[in-house]
């Protein structure tokens, strides 16, 4: 029997939010420990060696956990595919390993901090998170990186002290990464079994991997290269304003895209079994969920950007507020084009099309970022962003729509409600105080409003939500 939708969601939603809420607590602080200038080259640092990592990966993250999600109810499948990808995974770490090695040496700046970040890079290679995902074994997920994000946390604030401390900072999150992913190779006997690797058929897996990379590398060169050029093109303190504000939108949204992350095994199970009436029904109902979610946010950072900033970030970071109201429609942009391209194109096989909606986001970045970034520096990196994100959301839709029907929503009452929502913060924060207390206050005023709004519209998405949570109160259950 399937691992229930909502209970792997509520474990991935627990770890979102957890991600969420370490950030809010050590950004503040190594904003002022570290000075805007650390933290642009920690962020430009971070993105060389993404890039590194994510050609290393060539796509196995993502084509492992569809591919295991296929056989995942035939043990023996399980295992040999397993230990095929885990081979080709090892080959292509050892290759991007030697070719990161020629980037240190030849580095003529911030050598120590990529020397670091070797670790890092590591943890990437023993990364086995997709396969327990192609289970829908969120559980393990959460507890693990629960208890290496709270370690983490706290040796921040007792060995990073001043500007000076960047590399123990590197150092610390590079070794919790892989102490993050290392521990997780202590679950897999109970899904496979030891097998030595079958080179047979291993072709066609690479084959298939590569399909899948092509689509993945594009958008992190896209998604990563605002930063390199503005390192390269404007100054460090450009990147790290642009990483701070970049930083709380993507951290706002990860409880949106968990819901990909879970949805994603589960409808390529479905398609494999030929249960298309059910994958329509189930993207139907993420859809609403994004608006749902997604417009209040973009409405609320709004409201809010200016204060929290202040009050978040300290003195310095003041153009952050303006850059995450530039930025923030990519929170529903990125949520529907993970719906259309992660959740159907890619585990019903349609990569050719999802291909085509990365490429042209990518080249619409490219030219918008060269055009922009001298005169405009961090926001015009933070406008073309926005538009490259709707280029991939417009083309998905598009794509997906000629193979699947998804059930028409009343859209508009999120978009309504979000904007009067947004509009009530807005004038309240003009006339409070620069402080935590505040912003909370504000925050828990837009929720009320906002759901109070739908619930008089009877909106089925907030009246279900609503549901759930009476399930959680002891005296409603007992009746």
């Amino acid at each position: 029997m399937g691992k229930s939708v909502a209970k792997n969601y509520a474990y991935n939603l627990a770890y979102q939010i957890l991600i969420l809420i370490v950030p809010l607590i050590t950004t503040p602080y190594i904003s002022r420990v570290l000075g805007v200038r650390q933290v642009g080259i920690n962020s430009y640092v971070n993105t060389v060696v993404t890039y590194f990592s994510t050609f290393s990966q060539l796509g196995l993250n993502l084509y492992g956990r569809r591919e295991i999600a296929y056989v995942r109810n035939d043990r023996e499948k399980a295992t040999g595919l397993f230990w095929q990808l885990v081979c080709i995974r090892g080959v292509n770490f050892t290759i991007g390993m030697l070719c990161y090695g020629v980037l240190i040496f030849s580095a003529n700046r911030y050598t120590l901090y990529y020397s670091i970040y070797i670790i890092y890079f590591i943890a990437n290679a023993v990364d086995i998170t997709w396969f327990f995902q192609a289970y829908e074994e969120f559980r393990i997920i959460t507890i693990r990186n629960f208890i290496i994000k709270m370690v983490n946390m706290l040796g921040i604030f007792v060995f990073v002290h001043s500007e000076n401390d960047l590399w123990v900072y590197i150092l610390m999150l590079s070794i919790s990464e892989f102490v993050s992913q290392a521990v997780m190779w202590l679950g897999i006997r109970e899904k496979i079994d030891f097998q030595i690797p079958s080179l047979y058929g291993m072709g066609a897996l690479f084959k298939g991997s590569f399909i899948m990379f092509l689509p993945q590398v594009i958008t992190t060169i896209y998604t990563l290269l605002d930063k390199l050029i503005l390192g390269l093109l404007s100054n460090e303190v450009q990147v790290g304003l642009y990483s701070q504000s970049e930083k709380i939108i993507k951290l706002t949204m990860a409880v949106i895209t968990s819901m990909g992350t879970v949805a994603m095994p589960r409808i390529a199970n479905d398609f494999a079994n030929g249960k298309m009436e059910m994958v329509a029904e189930r993207l139907s109902k993420n859809r609403r969920f994004v608006f749902c979610l997604a417009v209040p946010m973009i409405s609320g950072l709004f409201g809010i950007a200016e204060n929290f900033t202040s009050w978040f970030f300290g003195s310095g970071y003041e153009e952050v507020s303006h850059l995450m109201v530039i930025i923030s429609p990519i929170i529903l942009l990125i949520a529907l084009s993970d719906l259309y391209g992660m959740q159907y194109l890619v585990p019903t096989g349609h990569m050719r099309e999802y291909t085509i909606s990365t490429v042209a986001g990518a080249a619409v970045n490219v030219v918008l970022n060269i055009l922009l970034v001298k005169k405009y520096a961090a926001a015009g990196v933070s406008v073309a962003t926005v538009v490259s994100e709707f280029a991939v959301t417009s083309l998905m839709w598009v794509y997906s729509r000629r193979y699947v029907h998804l059930k028409s929503d009343n859209i508009y009452k999120y978009v309504a409600a979000g904007i009067m929502m947004g509009g009530i913060v807005k004038m309240i924060d003009r006339y409070n105080p620069e402080s935590l207390v505040w912003t909370f206050g504000e925050v828990a005023i837009g929720i009320i409003i906002y759901s109070v709004l739908l619930l008089a519209a009877r909106d089925r998405m907030m009246i279900e939500i609503l549901n759930k949570v009476k399930t959680f109160i002891p005296w409603k259950r007992r009746k």
